[in-house]
């Protein structure tokens, strides 16, 4: 039962074919036999758990319709508030902050009947890629815990995979959800920004921040966000979207970029969707590949902003300056201004007019390319998840490059222009570890986005 799909779970729970409580206690004892290596979560309070999940077995004893995730558990990235329990950002400095409510996505996924394990690890204030923190512990990829888990989801990415909770929630700013979904062989979803309340996020970014399910399957992902947002998104039924006729648009350029299996295995995918009878055909769409060096133009700035006020809120009389000595290297560099893409700080020229220019431009380019296609396609990173030394730099294409950027390099373009967009696994190669491919959908097309993924994911389990 702790390996089922979320929605298996949800059905099995209705049937009563397990409690609640059972399943929280099968939870707990694996995460209590892996987190020392694994260190997908910071922080674990079992008898909250224990307590909320037997809540939880006696309201669906009493109650002839109870709410739809009555009884599942859920992991809970560590920047996502949880009333009463430490909420630390993966930091030092908020290692003491205890927030009085819960995050606006975190309430209604309790208020839905869902049950929180934990909180889960990540890279340090959300700002990296590999989850490699100097506070909590490296998160360890459960392929291959000699590996990075991707970033900065890392912890919630690894809870899902290792099968210590079936479901859990990220943030994304310019990938953190779709690339540890993608390492470790999962599902991540970013919705747009305005989709899913981020009230009760320790924000890195105002502009791209968004908070987004990680899951085993696309049915677990729309189950979660219908909740999470709010929102009915039809659809949904495994199987029942025809990919004939589907408008394909494949992104070249350096988003094509790719070691030879990544390659081989997107390819192979490619080509199943075009003998599936989905159109398929090269995008161009003008700016995206500039996306990532806008991001930072925005990110930098934003993220010094509001975690300044975060620590001045948790801290009273203290502020970020005072406590830059306490965030790991790459983390300081980064809210200091000195790790930006050209080494230097982001002059407020260049922000605003990234912000009032550069990205009105990119979505502007991003409409005209959907009235051609219904969804882009590229690998969700261009290798699988390298070894956790290579960080600040890594190997690829037979030359020295940062991993940081070579990691986001393909997911910062929906994140700049604020599309749905999702990250899908599509296999492994000789090495075993996980690849996948990303689906960028149309502003408003989060429901045909996730008929789409379903559909792709029903052609990958044909193999």
């Amino acid at each position: 039962m702790l390996d089922r799909s979320a929605s298996e779970i949800v059905l099995a729970l209705r049937r009563r074919e397990v409690s609640a409580l059972e399943l929280v206690d099968g939870y707990l004892g694996r995460i209590d036999a892996t987190n020392e290596r694994l260190r997908a979560f910071i922080r674990v309070d079992g008898d909250a758990a224990r307590a909320a999940a037997t809540q939880a077995d006696r309201r669906r004893s009493r109650e002839g319709d109870p709410p739809a995730l009555l009884g599942l558990p859920l992991a809970v990235k560590d920047n996502l508030a949880v009333a009463g329990a430490p909420t630390t950002g993966g930091t030092k400095v908020l290692s003491g902050y205890v927030p009085r409510r819960d995050a606006a996505v975190v309430a209604s996924l309790r208020e839905a009947g869902a049950v929180v394990l934990g909180k889960t690890n990540l890279h340090e204030a959300a700002f990296g890629i590999t989850s490699k923190n100097p506070h909590y512990g490296d998160v360890r990829n459960p392929h291959d815990e000699a590996r990075i888990a991707g970033g900065s989801s890392g912890g919630t990415a690894v809870a899902v995979a290792a099968g210590l909770s079936p479901v859990g929630l990220g943030t994304d700013t310019g990938g953190s959800v779709r690339v540890p979904a993608a390492l470790c062989g999962l599902v991540g979803l970013r919705p747009p920004t305005s989709m899913v309340s981020r009230d009760g996020l320790m924000s890195l970014s105002w502009t791209c921040d968004s908070i987004g399910p990680i899951t085993r399957t696309v049915a677990d992902a729309r189950l979660l966000l219908e909740v999470m947002s709010g929102k009915g998104l039809g659809g949904g039924k495994a199987g029942s979207h025809d990919l004939k006729g589907v408008r394909l648009g494949i992104l070249g350029g350096t988003f094509a970029e790719a070691d030879d299996q990544t390659e081989r295995a997107v390819g192979n995918f490619y080509k199943r969707l075009a003998d599936a009878g989905a159109t398929i055909e090269a995008a161009d769409v003008e700016g995206a590949e500039d996306a990532m060096s806008h991001l930072f133009d925005i990110v930098l700035p934003e993220s010094w902003v509001q975690m300044d006020e975060l620590v001045r809120e948790a801290l009273p009389g203290q502020d970020l300056k005072s406590r830059m000595d306490d965030f790991g290297a790459d983390v300081r560099a980064a809210l200091s201004g000195e790790a930006g893409l050209e080494g230097e700080r982001v002059s407020a020229q260049s922000y605003l007019e990234t912000l009032r220019v550069a990205r009105p431009a990119l979505q502007a380019a991003s409409v005209a390319a959907f009235e051609r296609f219904d969804a882009l396609l590229c690998p969700a990173t261009p290798t699988p998840a390298v070894r956790l030394e290579e960080e600040p730099e890594m190997t690829f294409a037979g030359r020295r490059v940062p991993t940081f950027q070579t990691f986001i390099g393909n997911s910062c373009f929906a994140s700049f222009a604020d599309l749905p967009a999702i990250s899908l696994p599509i296999g492994s190669g000789s090495h075993g570890l996980p690849i996948g491919v990303q689906l960028i959908g149309a502003e408003a097309s989060t429901d045909r986005l996730l008929d789409l993924a379903s559909s792709c994911e029903d052609l990958v389990a044909t193999v």
